[in-house]
């Protein structure tokens, strides 16, 4: 949104969220539900002989971890993809990007100049129970 002939700055973000879509068998919890937002601001100065942008931005997701076993995958008959079995009764993820960059494009007679300077941290952590759960059965080899 132009703020002058000169100036400019935009706007935007978005805020997610979800219960849930599987069940885990071993704490009857839904699992795979998350909260998520992100935001951007942008400023931009257009000159004659120069544009300067400055984008400031960041995110934050908390959630479940994404990773997903069902014993049935483990060649027990069918594969229900609403269930899982998991013994940890949580697996937290948390995943926290920001950060800031500063575009400049400007002459000097036939020389054209580009300058980027950047910042971009992330913070996550997350926590997975790679293993099937203890009642888990155990796929059998025939003889």
């Amino acid at each position: 949104m132009p703020t002058s002939d000169a100036w400019g700055i935009r706007l935007s973000g978005k805020a997610r969220t979800s219960d849930g879509w599987a069940e885990n068998v071993f704490t009857d919890k839904d699992v795979f539900g998350y909260d998520s937002w992100g935001a951007r601001a942008v400023i931009q100065y257009k000159g004659e002989a120069s544009t300067w942008t400055l984008n400031i931005h960041g995110s934050d997701y908390e959630g479940d971890s994404g990773f997903y076993f069902n014993s049935e995958a483990a060649g027990n008959e069918g594969l229900d993809f609403d269930e899982l079995q998991q013994q940890s009764k949580e697996s937290p993820e948390d995943i926290e990007p920001w950060g800031a960059n500063f575009t400049g494009n400007f002459s000097m007679g036939d020389i054209d100049f580009v300058s980027v300077t950047a910042y971009e941290p992330s913070d996550s952590s997350a926590f997975d129970d790679l293993g099937p759960g203890v009642d888990t059965p155990k796929p059998t080899a025939q003889i």
